[in-house]
């Protein structure tokens, strides 16, 4: 480039308005087995919190509940005692995710825009560190731990991705969220670590079931991202058809 020459400068952006952050309310669709006694619970919860607690204090929870999970699968292939440290951290996870965005929305001081891109960004972030750690823990094959992350996040991408096009959060497939996913983590590592300790036979046999079910959860994430995704797709291609066809 010589002295001489420029290139045109962006106009500024608006700032963001009433109507830009109307978009990110967007509707919850929650049908997983546990739904509904776990909206009963957080909302007990809720309404018992201290009022110096913060949403975002419940974020950083979760998000250190994820690393401790992490630590926890990942230093069981040194002792599997550790599954224990996970366990908690799933527990800790799931408390700090589930209770930020139902604290703020119960009091009232919801931040659509920035909660909506820390919240996803956190949640993208402690899968990673859950499932990294699991790869390391001995309980399953690490390719399988890694297939399962792979797959798990296309479901993640389809479910930002179908939010931006039709403004609708879907929090579970097939009655399965992310509660049941962890309530599936903490038994699997508990059966693993409890096999172990006792140095039981059976422990090749559950590593198999272990290997094989990862497998599967894999493979149905997979699934529900190809069904999902050519269903929206076409949805969306005859909705625009038939405003084409009425203008």
């Amino acid at each position: 480039m010589t002295a001489t020459e420029t290139y045109p400068r962006a106009a500024p952006r608006a700032a963001p308005t009433a109507s830009t952050s109307a978009k990110f309310r967007s509707d919850r669709r929650n049908t997983s087995f546990v739904a509904l006694p776990e909206s009963r619970l957080l909302s007990a919860i809720c309404a018992r919190l201290p009022t110096w607690v913060a949403p975002d204090h419940l974020t950083l929870a979760g998000l250190a509940g994820a690393a401790l999970a992490g630590i926890g699968f990942a230093l069981m292939i040194v002792d599997v005692r550790f599954a224990w440290l996970a366990a908690f951290g799933l527990t800790l996870n799931w408390f700090g995710d589930s209770l930020d965005g139902n604290l703020a929305r119960a009091r009232r001081i919801e931040r659509p825009l920035y909660g909506f891109f820390v919240d996803h960004i956190v949640d993208a972030l402690s899968t990673f560190l859950v499932m990294v750690g699991l790869s390391f823990s001995g309980m399953v094959d690490a390719r399988v731990g890694l297939i399962a992350l792979a797959a798990h996040n296309l479901v993640f991408n389809y479910v930002f991705i179908n939010q931006a096009v039709s403004n609708v959060l879907v929090l579970s497939f097939s009655r399965f969220g992310p509660t049941e996913m962890r309530m599936l983590l903490i038994l699997a590592s508990a059966v693993f670590a409890v096999t172990a300790a006792f140095a039981a036979p059976e422990l090749g046999f559950v590593q198999i079931v272990l290997n094989v079910a990862f497998a599967l959860v894999a493979c149905a994430s997979f699934a529900t991202f190809v069904v999902n995704a050519l269903g929206t797709a076409a949805k969306l291609r005859a909705d625009e058809a038939a405003r084409q066809t009425r203008a």
